[in-house]
């Protein structure tokens, strides 16, 4: 819900604000106010018919979903909320125990987020302890990975029957990786829910099952070209949890240090290529060197090519399309073909690239104009 939506006393607005659009210090950020209810009867203040003191907050831990009730006093701005916990949870902890709420100062708008954060540190720390002692092995392959550069992590024990005998684990581990050399200026802005790459282990004992998930912040995402581009590496029966998230960390080192060197490398292609073909340049983009367009006209045939670049250059192959400056298909589009089957080595320097394009260009030409001629209209 929208915080306005909640119809909140004006004076808990700035917790909750606080809470719902800072950062938490979670693996996710992102938690979710929602279920408003008034412990007064209703009262119009400031035009709000039904002003609430009472409501819910979605966190997410772990790949699942933790649940409390915030319960403040509308009449007693003073007083701090209780926090209650849901009831299937085996986590009560003392009233005494968090800190934030003891010394509750209602003039620090992030008193609600301490508390928050106090609470949901104690719930780490139980459910840490409740997965240490399921079996050995589990056990000293989660102490190798708390013990290692990997300082937020989140487990979480759940059943997944109604009898409590199948034990699910899930294992959510923040990577942090250095994305600086990249060009994110077209990049969407910094996700409020991820701020690293997330690696989501889930571990079924009884099936004896481990599923990876990778989730990556909406700008990473988008460097890497978009949802689904990178998968984690498959998980192997005996690979610790620990050896296994480094392999994830060095695959997502390995995309980045690919993306950055493709810029240089896409820059010497295009330049190599504008110097072949001088004069004949229609647009090329400038900023991250995808795309080149250029005109031709042979025996009266004009015609343009259009080269195109992927963010994996030169791992991936560019892209080369010949389309018509005046034939249309049956779409009442200009006619066009693209092909990627040219003579090419990812390992050549850029003007030798460049070249062989060439060749291959004004080899298909004669065929371009007679596909043209043949299944294209004026």
């Amino acid at each position: 819900m929208e915080l306005n939506d909640l119809n909140l006393y004006p004076w808990i607005r700035p917790y909750v604000l606080r809470l719902i659009q800072g950062p938490t210090g979670f693996c996710v950020g992102g938690v979710k106010a929602e279920d408003p209810i008034s412990s007064t009867p209703a009262t119009p203040i400031e035009n709000l018919p039904n002003v609430t003191d009472m409501f819910s907050v979605a966190i997410p831990f772990a790949g699942e979903i933790l649940r409390m009730q915030i319960i403040f006093d509308g009449t007693n701005q003073a007083a701090a909320p209780d926090i209650m916990l849901p009831d299937y949870e085996d986590f009560d902890p003392e009233y005494d125990e968090i800190k934030s709420l003891v010394k509750w100062d209602r003039t620090d708008e992030s008193c609600l987020l301490k508390a928050i954060q106090d609470i949901m540190g104690m719930y780490k720390e139980h459910h840490r302890k409740k997965c240490s002692v399921l079996d050995d092995r589990f056990s000293s392959e989660l102490a190798e990975l708390y013990a290692s550069e990997y300082k937020n992590i989140e487990v979480c024990l759940k059943r997944a029957d109604k009898n409590g005998v199948r034990r699910i684990v899930n294992i959510l581990i923040q990577i942090d990786v250095d994305t600086s050399s990249l060009d994110d200026s077209d990049s969407p802005p910094p996700d409020i829910f991820i701020h690293s790459p997330l690696l989501l282990i889930k571990n079924d004992f009884e099936a004896n099952k481990v599923v990876p998930l990778l989730y990556l912040p909406a700008r990473i995402e988008y460097l890497f070209g978009g949802r689904g581009s990178l998968t984690p590496p498959v998980h192997t029966p005996g690979i610790s949890f620990l050896t296994y998230t480094n392999k994830m960390k060095e695959k997502l080192q390995d995309t980045i240090k690919l993306l950055s060197e493709s810029h240089d490398k896409r820059r010497e292609y295009v330049a190599a290529f504008l110097s072949l073909f001088t004069g004949h340049s229609v647009e090329y983009d400038a900023k991250s060197f995808h795309k080149i367009s250029l005109i031709f006209c042979h025996q009266t045939f004009f015609f343009l090519i259009h080269v195109t670049l992927s963010r994996f250059f030169p791992r991936d192959q560019p892209s080369i399309t010949f389309q018509s400056a005046y034939h249309l298909n049956k779409k009442n589009q200009l006619f066009q073909l693209s092909s990627c089957d040219y003579p090419y080595s990812p390992r050549w320097p850029g003007p030798e690239m460049a070249k062989r394009t060439k060749s291959f260009i004004l080899d298909k030409i004669g065929a371009f104009k007679e596909s043209c001629i043949r299944q294209g209209t004026l």
